[in-house]
């Protein structure tokens, strides 16, 4: 029977990071799967549909390849252990693409003028306070962008994930992936033998 061992992680944790590392030595997996969103994020076409959003997600990106732990030590480790490896996510275009609406722009502008309201009755200097109001406004609609396009990752993690074990003839997976998918999985893999691993 297909097993799956199941990880979910804090991106930025040096806990995760140990327990990934452990759970390589203590097993021998045939596959390792992992989520990351892939593509470029700095294109003409995120730009034009979503510049708002493409700035704030460029920004995390960074901010993960600088401290994040998790799906570095995954790659890594695969590497190290000679395992084929198979991120599932999907792009940044086609998160994009379902995320777009001609109204996102209204949102992003109410975000501002709410923050923007609520930060001008402190006594901060008038510039400070608008390029505060900015930059909430962008963690807020990233925030936005994270809860609307959740599902729709967590649907193609698990559809992927099920093709490449049916088309394989692997036994024994590791699947590392942040907490929140970690649970959709649990719940839409249930047809295969998953050993939750903390």
């Amino acid at each position: 029977m297909t097993e799956i061992y199941l990880i979910g992680t804090n991106h930025i944790s040096n806990k995760s990071k140990y327990l990934i590392e452990k759970t390589f030595k203590q097993n021998n997996f045939d596959c390792i799967i992992s989520e990351g969103v892939k593509g470029m994020i700095y294109t003409e076409e995120t730009l034009i549909k979503e510049p708002f959003l493409t700035s704030a997600a460029l920004s995390y990106s960074l901010f993960l390849r600088r401290f994040g732990k998790d799906i570095v030590t995954v790659e890594e480790s695969s590497e190290r252990y000679k395992i084929p490896y198979y991120n599932v996510d999907t792009s940044f275009q086609e998160l994009i693409t379902y995320f777009h609406r001609w109204y996102n722009y209204l949102i992003f502008f109410l975000i501002f003028i709410v923050i923007l309201k609520f930060i001008s009755r402190t006594p901060i200097n008038r510039y400070a306070i608008i390029l505060i109001a900015i930059i909430f406004s962008y963690l807020l609609y990233f925030f936005y962008f994270v809860l609307r396009t959740l599902n729709f990752r967590n649907r193609t993690l698990v559809t992927k994930c099920r093709e490449i074990i049916l088309r394989s003839q692997y036994k024994k997976f590791l699947f590392v992936c942040g907490k929140f998918h970690a649970k959709y999985l649990l719940n839409n893999l249930k047809d295969f033998k998953i050993i939750r691993i903390k």
